[in-house]
């Protein structure tokens, strides 16, 4: 395949490589498919080797092939945009989906006293910020006076460890269990089963036992059990079917791209809002972030190299920024990972 065959305005799939905008005779490269980069990609080399790999869109896309452009409307709003016109458009979508995720989490805390169900499993891919929001949300809640305590575990945790988390309970705590390994050991399923029996105002009977050598133990589980997830739960044995039946069960609709815009929108109110931070320094903040981070969150790295990326993250690349200009990039451990993993991908 040859330049003379590519379609003008029309956008390429290279996998592994991302998607590239055939304009004027040129490869740009394309970014959320928002934002198009300003200097044009040869990709003309690798046309005939992954010939077997390369997809053509079924239509054509208008979009702008200049920085300047993609960012016009977005500079109407604040002095330093992050954001484009296409992802600031995307904004009031995300919060309604997570206004919708926030009731459905909080609304049984609220009314956990007469609620059929003392429980919630919430799914969802790694990065969407579950535990972040959740976290948040019960914070609030804890303010309101509806709850006094939450309590968290993540990580391995023993149906023996299991039984005794749970045996701390009381009516006005929440119970948190953070991608704890419990869906896959059936006799944490029972103890799960028992503490979230679906009895409404009789929650005195569930009652959750534990047979040791001394003899039987158990309790009352009172409290208010929320459970996050990477997993889907499919194919669920006979004791997860249980526990679910027994359960709301959730599975958040935000993608990593919509958390990467969200959290997006807050880097840009904390650009614009800090005085500490000069201009020139704002810009490279912004130069840095479109020309790299970006890049890096279209290789899907931060997953890939275990690093978080969040507003924390962004925080400490201001602080690196302020203090050392560019050389910083030189000594920053999850800089190098994240660059050394792009330049192994094939990244330029």
């Amino acid at each position: 395949m040859t330049t003379n065959q590519l379609v003008d305005g029309t956008l390429y799939n290279f996998k592994g490589k991302g998607e590239f905008l055939f304009k004027d005779g040129n490869f740009k490269r394309v970014y959320l498919r928002s934002w198009i980069s300003k200097n044009s990609e040869d990709m003309t080399e690798f046309l005939d080797l992954i010939n077997p790999e390369f997809e053509l869109s079924p239509e054509k896309v208008v979009l702008l092939n200049l920085e300047e452009d993609i960012f016009e409307n977005s500079r109407k709003e604040v002095e330093f945009p992050l954001l484009s016109d296409y992802e600031r458009s995307l904004l009031p979508e995300i919060d309604n989906k997570i206004l919708g995720f926030k009731n459905m989490v909080v609304k049984p805390v609220m009314f956990k006293d007469s609620s059929f169900c003392n429980g919630i499993i919430i799914s969802g891919p790694p990065g969407t910020g579950k535990t972040t929001f959740i976290t948040t949300w019960l914070e609030e809640l804890k303010s309101r006076g509806y709850i006094d305590e939450i309590q968290r575990i993540n990580g391995k945790i023993t149906p023996t460890g299991l039984y005794n988390f749970m045996g701390t309970c009381n009516p006005k705590k929440v119970q948190l269990l953070d991608d704890a390994n419990v869906f896959s050991n059936n006799e944490s399923l029972d103890i799960l089963k028992a503490g979230l029996d679906t009895k409404g105002k009789n929650a005195d009977n569930r009652s959750v036992t534990y047979g040791v050598a001394s003899g039987i133990q158990g309790y009352t589980y009172t409290s208010f059990m929320i459970m996050i997830t990477n997993d889907k739960l499919e194919n669920p044995s006979e004791h997860l079917k249980a526990v679910l039946d027994r359960v709301h069960y959730i599975e958040l609709e935000l993608t990593p791209d919509d958390m990467f815009i969200f959290y997006s929108k807050i880097i840009e109110d904390e650009i614009n809002s800090n005085n500490e931070v000069p201009a020139p320094m704002k810009n490279e903040l912004i130069k840095f972030y479109r020309h790299e981070i970006l890049n890096f969150h279209s290789f899907d790295l931060f997953n890939k190299t275990n690093i978080n990326f969040s507003v924390r993250f962004i925080y400490k690349l201001i602080d690196l920024f302020t203090w050392h200009g560019a050389s910083w990039k030189n000594y920053s451990k999850e800089y190098k990972k994240l660059k050394l993993t792009y330049d192994s991908l094939g990244g330029k």
